[in-house]
């Protein structure tokens, strides 16, 4: 009987060791809660691309007067008429940005900075900073000084202004731009850099291309803020003579440029030129003018732009009619 006591008592202790390994459901074996910064620095940076590289795209393209509504289709008439409700921005982009590109970019900033692995601490710095920058420029207040605390944190975090979150962002590429980015604890980036593949100059000067921007948005608010951050980055230039782009896009389904991916195959004749874009080109003899617009399929040779927001009119009927941005499937 002893002997049975103590088999049964060595089973019960076995059942419940397995049954705390299976009742363990806020472990995921398919999604580990630690990664190597190389692995998740492309999905990190893909989120960005992909979210500010398509909808917002649409967006700036639209309010600049570059793109309009085209007749006959009605996908981005609420855009097109600044008649935006409050989700309409706020939802999948503005959720993937936090959820996806800002939270792993600050996760690769905290193990990078713990390794003293300063090349990805600058690369995830530049990357969360723009994305920043972005949605600062779109929406002025959002989340900053409170977000990405995760269950230390709130779920309430307030919003910052905007002024407060430019100064916090030149702050950290400062102290990014300090680091021995080729010291002996920094990682050489490869294939995952998908930004400039692994050339670390041009990531320096990304960041002072990324501050020179940040003091232009506030020339006029802050003029002397401004004046003195500009002054002092060219007194030393070292800037991008390049664009940084995003290259990991395919020309296979959803691996393409979102842009390409939404307004030409999947939401195919919503998108055509505004006549304010095409006048001004024009009127300047701008050469570019075909580098940036095809000509419509019903009139090649001959540009026909439509005037900015007047997609109800009567003709032409549809996209046929209208000339369209040029857009390629990896650009």
């Amino acid at each position: 009987m002893k002997k049975f006591n103590i088999c049964l008592t060595g089973l019960l202790l076995l059942i419940s060791a397995s049954c705390n390994d299976f009742l363990d459901v806020n472990t995921s074996p398919n999604e580990p809660s630690t990664a190597p910064v190389e692995l998740v620095f492309p999905a990190a940076t893909g989120s960005t691309a992909y979210v500010i590289g398509g909808w917002y795209q649409i967006l700036g393209g639209m309010w600049a007067q570059h793109w309009t509504q085209s007749t006959g289709a009605s996908q981005y008439r609420n855009v097109d008429s600044y008649d935006l409700q409050n989700d309409a921005f706020d939802d999948r982009q503005y959720g993937e940005l936090y959820s996806g590109a800002i939270n792993d970019l600050e996760y690769i900033r905290t193990t990078a900075k713990a390794e003293e692995n300063w090349s990805y601490y600058l690369m995830a710095t530049v990357v969360q900073s723009y994305t920043y920058q972005v949605l600062v420029d779109l929406y002025d207040k959002v989340p900053f000084t409170d977000a990405l605390k995760g269950v230390q944190g709130t779920l309430t975090p307030k919003f910052d202004d905007g002024q407060v979150i430019y100064d916090s962002l030149i702050q950290r590429l400062d102290y990014a731009l300090s680091k021995d980015i080729h010291a002996l604890t920094a990682q050489i980036p490869d294939k995952d850099d998908v930004i400039f593949q692994g050339d670390l100059d041009k990531w320096v000067q990304f960041a002072n291309t990324l501050k020179l921007k940040i003091f232009m948005r506030e020339s006029i608010a802050r003029e002397a803020v401004a004046q003195a951050g500009v002054q002092a980055l060219f007194a030393e230039p070292n800037f991008l003579e390049e664009d940084a782009s995003f290259k990991a896009f395919k020309d296979e389904v959803d691996n393409r440029n979102p842009v390409y991916e939404t307004g030409v195959d999947r939401l195919a004749g919503n998108l055509t030129i505004s006549r304010t874009l095409f006048n001004f080109l024009s009127e300047n003899s701008d050469p570019r003018i075909n580098s940036i617009m095809n000509y419509p399929t019903a009139s090649p040779g001959t540009h026909n732009t439509l005037e900015q927001g007047n997609y109800l009119a009567a003709s032409p009927v549809n996209i046929a009619g209208l000339s369209t941005p040029k857009l390629a499937a990896l650009d």
